[in-house]
C-alpha cells in the first residue's frame, strides 16, 4: 500500500505516527518523500532499490531518499523506478508528497503535490492551528491562498477558509486525478 501524504502543518508528524503504528503490527515500512524530507538519524542516502530492500528485510523498517542537493540534512525522493522496486519490499511505503516551508497552511501550486504512481491513499494534513492568523504569517503560496479566499495576506485565516483551501486546493483536484486513491482529511489541531 502506498500512502502519499499531503498538504501542511504536520505531515511530517503523521507520517512518524503511522510508521509506528504499521511497524507495531509487524508490517515493513519504507518511508520516503517525492519533494524534500527531514532525514532521519538511521535514513539511508540512497538510489538503489536493492539497498533499501535489504534495509527493510533485516530493519523492517526504511526511510530512504537521495542526498538533498544543497547538502542539508533533508532527503529528496527516490526516482521513480527505484520507488516502485522498492515498494514491492516493503507492506506500506509512507511518502511526503508535498512541501509547505514549514507552514501551517499551503494552496498548492499546479505542479503540486507530487504523488506516485500506484498511490493507494492520500492523507490531506492541513493546520487548522492557524485559524485567526493572518495569510502573510501562516501561508506557504500566499498569492494562490489569498487568489482563492479573494483575499489580502492582511485577511485573518477562519475555519471556512481553512476548509475552502482544503477542497478547492485539495480534495477536489486529487478526487479527479487519481480516482482510484481514497483521500483523507486530517485536521491538525
Amino acid at each position: 500500500m502506498i500512502v502519499a501524504v499531503v498538504g501542511s502543518g504536520g505531515k511530517t508528524t503523521y507520517i512518524r505516527e503511522q510508521a509506528v503504528r504499521y511497524l507495531a503490527q509487524g508490517k515493513k515500512v519504507l518511508v520516503t518523500t517525492t519533494t524534500h524530507m527531514y532525514a532521519e538519524e538511521d535514513t539511508l542516502f540512497t538510489n538503489d532499490a536493492v539497498e533499501i530492500c535489504a534495509c527493510l528485510q533485516t530493519k523492517g523498517y526504511c526511510m530512504a531518499g537521495q542526498p538533498a542537493e544543497d547538502g542539508s540534512v533533508k532527503i529528496r525522493g527516490l526516482s521513480p523506478d527505484v520507488l516502485a522496486r522498492a515498494a514491492q519490499c516493503a507492506d506500506v511505503v509512507l511518502v511526503e508528497a508535498d512541501g509547505s516551508k514549514r507552514k501551517p497552511v499551503k494552496f498548492p501550486a499546479e505542479h503540486e503535490p507530487v504523488i506516485p504512481d500506484g498511490t493507494d491513499m492520500i492523507v490531506i494534513i492541513m493546520g487548522f492551528f492557524a485559524a485567526g492568523r493572518t495569510i502573510a504569517e501562516a501561508c506557504h503560496r500566499q498569492e494562490l491562498v489569498c487568489r482563492c479566499l479573494d483575499a489580502s495576506p492582511a485577511h485573518r485565516l477562519t475555519e471556512a477558509d481553512l476548509q475552502k483551501l482544503v477542497e478547492e486546493g485539495y480534495q477536489k483536484p486529487l478526487a479527479r486525478r487519481f480516482p482510484q486513491a481514497e483521500i483523507i482529511l486530517k485536521k491538525s489541531l
